[in-house]
């Protein structure tokens, strides 16, 4: 399975169409295996499509050939996206950013067209200014994660692990297993060089459905809980939102043969036609 995500990466970043269409081919098993039907039905309807697009589109299928069907923002060879990622990383980007619809602007009518309507006049501007600055995008062959301050950063985050791990060296002549996120030491019950003979040899008489599981139709299920999502009578409570009186059947509470109660939001079982009658009150002594 990696292999064949490492065949998708690389037909995608090289935009190759060939290695693309083989590699998503390769993943139908496995997604018809886990349980992804919709994934494996929409895989097999375009692997379906794309078989006949030479005959019924040929121009489409000279542009995927030659490594368009993948977009790209800079000229480097591993760099290719697809179309949807492009869009998060631009528009998208644009839309939630600071100066976009998200941000003050509104998203009426007159917003969106306004917005809309400016992007190629921003997009002039911003490669007009990159050529100025000799800031191409287009041109800068230094990969992204070559700048200093991405270096300073993964060097600060290496000592950081080089002196988290001298006080945890899984490598020193200590022969007792350790924990290097806790240093909590196991004691000489834990033994993963006899865990066959301990553990699977000593309990082939474990039934799975000791331990959460049922058997049904030949495989094994996990079971769900059989307790109730809440108590009964939480379940069973009935409040309305009644503006009036609860005189009418429109009240939730009256409508159900119960009378008001103080979950109901407006009410709140004491103002309203439906609220239980006081007790009296009885006579006393002075």
């Amino acid at each position: 399975m990696l292999d064949i995500l490492r065949k998708f990466t690389k037909s995608e970043r090289t935009g190759n169409w060939n290695l693309h269409l083989h590699s998503i081919k390769e993943m139908l098993p496995y997604l018809a295996a886990s349980g992804h039907s919709l994934y494996a039905k929409s895989v097999y309807i375009y692997l379906q499509q794309m078989q006949t697009l030479q005959e019924q589109h040929p121009e489409v299928f000279s542009a995927f050939s030659a490594g368009h069907h993948v977009l790209r923002r800079s000229d480097r060879f591993w760099a290719g996206l697809s179309p949807d990622l492009v869009i998060e990383q631009t528009l998208m980007r644009s839309v939630k950013s600071i100066g976009g619809l998200t941000h003050g602007r509104g998203m009426g009518d007159s917003q969106r067209t306004q917005w809309l309507l400016s992007r190629p006049a921003c997009a002039d501007m911003i490669s007009a200014m990159q050529q100025v600055t000799g800031n191409d995008n287009a041109t800068i062959c230094k990969h992204a994660e070559s700048s200093q301050s991405r270096l300073k950063r993964d060097d600060k985050d290496m000592r950081s692990l080089l002196n988290y791990l001298l006080s945890r060296n899984p490598f020193a002549g200590d022969e007792t297993l350790r924990s290097i996120s806790t240093g909590a030491m196991a004691d000489q019950r834990v033994n993963s060089d006899r865990a066959k003979e301990d553990w699977i040899d000593k309990t082939c008489d474990l039934k799975p459905e000791m331990w959460g599981w049922h058997l049904s139709s030949g495989r094994l299920d996990p079971c769900t809980t059989d307790l109730p999502p809440a108590p009964e009578l939480l379940l069973r409570m009935i409040r309305c939102n009644c503006k009036s009186d609860c005189r009418s059947k429109r009240c939730t509470c009256r409508k159900h043969g119960l009378e008001c109660s103080l979950a109901c939001a407006e009410c709140k079982g004491i103002s309203c036609l439906n609220s239980p009658s006081p007790e009296p009150v009885a006579d006393c002594d002075v």
